[in-house]
């Protein structure tokens, strides 16, 4: 029951976050609309309120297709998926990762085999890491690890005992205070820079770690943050391995 309470009041968050945003976006786009209308004389400003428009519609279309993993969930079976598989699809999907002058560790396990959908879970690492990475902008380390272990009943939130595959990515960035760790998993919660006309982030991955949150546990799993300011983060996520 806690976990169908949990459900339901991350989908109203979520409900209430992309209705938000999707109104600052048109709010925006109607802004600068209304700015090249009446100023058609000043190419400057036209060329400013037009790029201004197609970044505003370029993030709402990055959030829309993260929306899709959410529809596309429910169609689809879980199959057996090889944690380390799909965590190296994540890594490489981020194109500039190695290049980006970081110290990256990645150390990988034999963990046994979890039922996920391989896309979805890649998709979910794929958002924690870029968001080590982007607490990483004066450099520091990045480390990725894969491994199993036997979790007590509750040790990490919503889990029951038994074996589990476990994921730690852990960066040495600026760390989170209290509050925004509690709040580091709610729908377009953000400690970056916004847009003072839209409200939206300027920058990182829409949905996020929320999204994250939402693809690891509809497998079952969970997540767990340790975050300090000063030292860093690291982010641990933990789905049951296959049963027989």
């Amino acid at each position: 029951q806690l976990a169908d309470l949990q459900k339901t009041e991350g989908l109203r968050l979520l409900a209430a976050g992309v209705a938000h945003n999707f109104n600052n976006a048109l709010q925006s786009i109607i802004g600068q609309a209304a700015a090249m209308k009446s100023h058609p004389d000043k190419p400057q400003l036209v060329e400013e309120a037009s790029q201004a428009i197609i970044d505003v519609v370029g993030r709402a279309s990055e959030l829309t297709r993260q929306l899709f993993v959410f529809d596309e969930s429910a169609n689809s079976k879980l199959l057996p998926v090889d944690l380390n598989l799909a965590t190296m699809s994540a890594v490489n999907h981020i194109d500039d990762l190695f290049s980006s002058g970081l110290k990256i560790a990645v150390a990988f396990g034999n963990p046994a085999p979890v039922l996920a959908r391989q896309e979805h879970l890649a998709q979910a690492v794929e958002a924690i890491i870029r968001n080590a990475r982007e607490s990483l902008s004066e450099g520091g380390s990045l480390s990725i690890k894969t491994y199993q272990v036997a979790l007590r009943d509750l040790e990490v939130e919503n889990l029951k005992a038994g074996p589990y595959a476990k994921l730690s990515i852990t960066d040495s960035g600026q760390g989170m205070p209290a509050e925004a760790r509690k709040r580091c998993f709610e729908p377009f919660y953000t400690t970056k820079e916004r847009d003072p006309a839209t409200g939206i982030g300027l920058k990182g991955q829409g949905l996020g770690l929320s999204r994250a949150l939402t693809i690891i546990r509809e497998f079952g799993g969970g997540i767990s943050i340790d975050s300090h300011p000063g030292i860093g983060t690291s982010v641990s996520v933990y789905l049951p391995i296959q049963r027989d």
